[in-house]
C-alpha cells in the first residue's frame, strides 16, 4: 500500500481503531491486533510497534516482512508456511510463538523473550540464533534438531527439546525451574543434562544405560522407560535416593521390606513403568 487512505482503508477493515500513521507510513498501533485465519498471503504494509499483541497465526504467510519491530504483547505466527524469522519484532515483551511453520533456522529471533519461546513442529537442525533468554518456557520438541548448544542460557520454566535427534544435552541451561523433557531422542547417558530440575524429568523412550553423570536435583517425577537402563525396583533404601540425587555416586539396588529408611522422613517412591515419584 502506497498511501495514507489505503492504510486507513485496510485498518479500519481489520477493526484496527487505536493507530497512528508515521512519516515513512509504518504504523504503531495501541491495541491488540487479531488477524488470525483471515487467508493472509503477506502483510500489506510496515508495522513499527505495537502496544498489544500481534496475532497472524492460521494464515498462508510465507514471509514475515511488515512485522512489527517491537510488541509488547504476544508475538504469535504459528500454522503458517513462513521459512524465515527474517522481518520479525526484535523485542516481544510476552509470548514468541513460530510453531508449526517451514521454519529451517531460528537466525533473526529476539535475543530474550519476556514469557514463553514455541518453535515446536518445524524443521530446525539446530537452535541457533534462538533467544538467550526465555522468561518462561521453551518449547523445541518435533523437528530434526541434534544438539542443544546454541539453546538458551536461561529459561525461567519447562524446557522442552523431546521428539527430535538429540544425542547430547550439552548446552543446557544449569536450573530449570519447571520440568525438563528430552524424551524419544538419541540419546545414551544424562551427561550434561540441567544440575537442577524443580519439577519432572522426562527421559523415555531413549537408548540411555546409566544415570551417572544426571542431574543432582530432581524434585518431581522421573520418566524413564523406554531405555537401555537396568531393571528399575519397586522400593529403595532412603539413603541410596538421596546419593543418586544429591550426589550421582552409587546405582540404584533393590532392598526388602525390611530395610528402614536412615531418616525418619520415608521417601514416596510409586512406580509408574519404569518412573519414579519422590
Amino acid at each position: 500500500m502506497k498511501t495514507e487512505q489505503e492504510i486507513k482503508h485496510w485498518l479500519d477493515i481489520h477493526n484496527i481503531k487505536k493507530y497512528s500513521i508515521n512519516s515513512d507510513l509504518s504504523v504503531d498501533v495501541n491495541q491488540d491486533i487479531d488477524l488470525n485465519s483471515k487467508q493472509l498471503t503477506e502483510l500489506p504494509f510496515q508495522f513499527g510497534v505495537v502496544h498489544g499483541d500481534f496475532n497472524i497465526a492460521n494464515n498462508q504467510l510465507t514471509s514475515l516482512k511488515g512485522s512489527p519491530k517491537e510488541v509488547y504483547g504476544t508475538f504469535n505466527c504459528t500454522i503458517n508456511n513462513i521459512t524465515s524469522l527474517k522481518y520479525g519484532p526484535h523485542i516481544v515483551r510476552e509470548n514468541y510463538i513460530c510453531s508449526k511453520n517451514q521454519l529451517e533456522s531460528l537466525e533473526y529471533a529476539p535475543e530474550k523473550t519476556g514469557w514463553n519461546f514455541n518453535c515446536a513442529y518445524n524443521n530446525l537442525t539446530s537452535l541457533k540464533g534462538c533467544p538467550k533468554e526465555v522468561g518462561g518456557r521453551f518449547y523445541c520438541f518435533y523437528n530434526k534438531i541434534t544438539s542443544l548448544e546454541e539453546g538458551p542460557s536461561s529459561v525461567f520454566e519447562n524446557y522442552d527439546c523431546s521428539h527430535n535427534q538429540i544425542t547430547s544435552l550439552k548446552g543446557c541451561p544449569p536450573i530449570i525451574k519447571g520440568d525438563f523433557n528430552c524424551n524419544n531422542n538419541k540419546l545414551t547417558s544424562l551427561e550434561h543434562a540441567p544440575r537442577e530440575i524443580h519439577m519432572n524429568l522426562n527421559c523415555s523412550n531413549n537408548s540411555i544405560t546409566t544415570f551417572k553423570n544426571g542431574p543432582e536435583l530432581v524434585k518431581g517425577v522421573v520418566w524413564c522407560d523406554r531405555n537401555e537402563l537396568p531393571e528399575v525396583f519397586d522400593k529403595f533404601n532412603h539413603k541410596e535416593i538421596l546419593d543418586y540425587y544429591n550426589k550421582q555416586e552409587k546405582k540404584l539396588k533393590q532392598v526388602n521390606d525390611k530395610t528402614k529408611p536412615i531418616t525418619n522422613e520415608k521417601p514416596k517412591v510409586i512406580r509408574k513403568s519404569n518412573s519414579l515419584e519422590l
